[in-house]
């Protein structure tokens, strides 16, 4: 399923289409309770889209429900609420081996915090460990990568990279959780804020994939392709 949406103030519009159909559904949601999202995009799971507000909390938006009625199609949760304290400059969120990670950062990236959804008690738990895992964080679309699958060198590991690029060198920034540093070269010795950076919102990490794709596969029209 590919989806697209357009936010505006108190609205949400939508256009989606299903693999085997021939054109477009487009929907929108007037949302009543002020609910903001975030610039980062959903993440789709088990048949949704979640999406994170600009405070930390979630809505769900689900394509498979009754389009007649918008309230089924859009559910706003009580809870998660906001895991921080200081103003969010950017959030961001990413599916997590089908759990929901997320990512908060203050202004000018002076602090960044990162976060598990507890399904149980449906609020956000921090962590600062991602194991043999490396974060590539923008708008378009975010992801979580161990470092054996990209076949890097080792110390890759534990980081998180920002769709932002030093003015000078044009090199790009990355924070290292383990010290708690930005870096926009292997080399410097960091800071604990990103300025001297310049933001990209229009950019995406693109993972490299060697997978031959059948003509059946690049079929959209072929319902069961995979």
């Amino acid at each position: 399923m590919v989806l697209a949406i357009h936010v505006q103030p108190f609205w949400v519009f939508f256009s989606f289409i299903r693999r085997g159909e021939d054109h477009w559904n487009s929907d929108k949601i007037y949302l009543e309770s002020g609910f903001v999202p975030s610039y980062s995009s959903p993440v789709f799971h088990e048949g949704c889209f979640y999406f994170l507000g600009q405070t930390g909390c979630l809505a769900i938006f689900d394509p498979n429900r009754d389009e007649k009625d918008e309230l089924d199609m859009w559910v706003e949760l009580d809870s998660p609420g906001n895991p921080c304290a200081s103003p969010i400059m950017n959030c961001y969120m990413v599916d997590c081996n089908g759990e929901r990670m997320s990512v908060f950062v203050g202004h000018m990236g002076q602090w960044v915090r990162l976060y598990m959804l507890d399904h149980s008690s449906m609020v956000w738990k921090e962590t600062k460990d991602l194991g043999d895992s490396v974060l590539f964080l923008s708008q378009v679309g975010s992801r979580l990568t161990k470092t054996t699958k990209l076949q890097v060198p080792p110390g890759l590991e534990n980081r998180i990279y920002f769709p932002r690029f030093n003015k000078k060198e044009g090199t790009c920034t990355f924070y290292d959780l383990s010290a708690g540093k930005f870096h926009t070269s292997c080399n410097d010795h960091g800071r604990e804020d990103y300025y001297g950076t310049t933001s990209f919102s229009d950019c995406a990490w693109i993972e490299p994939s060697y997978h031959k794709l059948a003509d059946q596969e690049l079929d959209w029209l072929h319902k069961e392709a995979s």
